[in-house]
């Protein structure tokens, strides 16, 4: 029999207090599969914090949180005008728009693997084709790449499409 089974330090007697109120929740609920965190498979439950989320929704979040970082993850202070990695990586000469039209492999990659039309892809590609080609105009394409945003328009028709084949 262990002596030590008291908690012996501070760390150890709050953890077994979160701990103990964490247990006698579940039990209340009387549900077995809570005490490990998942809820049972056959459970039609609405709560939405026990539900896993699907590969369709962690790929759309993912493409969400991609194109915001690209178009729009800074602010210019005192105005609403934003902009992203595309015109600030779309600043260095020759690279920049090549490396800016990664995200788009990803985005078709997800669009190819949720059975998205040949269109949407097509329209995507061509959306980052002409954003490519005005954003490798010195300056001026960096001021198109700010005020067009190619990968939030895809990242829109992408999930627009999805939405539709539901």
């Amino acid at each position: 029999m262990l002596a030590s089974a008291q908690p012996r330090n501070r760390g150890d007697k709050i953890f077994a207090f979160f701990l103990r109120s964490y247990l006698d929740e579940a039990s209340s609920k009387n549900n077995s599969y809570c005490r490990i965190g998942i809820s049972r498979p056959d459970s039609r439950t609405s709560d939405s914090r026990n539900r896993m989320p699907s590969q369709l929704e962690k790929d759309l979040k993912a493409v969400d949180q991609i194109a915001k970082l690209m178009d729009s993850a800074f602010r210019i202070p005192g105005t609403k005008i934003t902009f992203g990695w595309d015109a600030l990586v779309g600043l260095i000469p020759g690279v920049g728009d090549s490396v800016t039209a990664l995200p788009l492999v990803y985005f078709l990659i997800v669009g190819w693997r949720h059975g998205v039309s040949k269109r949407t892809l097509l329209l995507m590609i061509g959306r980052q084709l002409f954003d490519m080609l005005l954003g490798s105009v010195p300056l001026l394409g960096d001021i198109f790449d700010v005020a067009y945003r190619s990968n939030l328009k895809n990242a829109q028709a992408l999930r627009e499409e999805l939405e539709r084949l539901k």
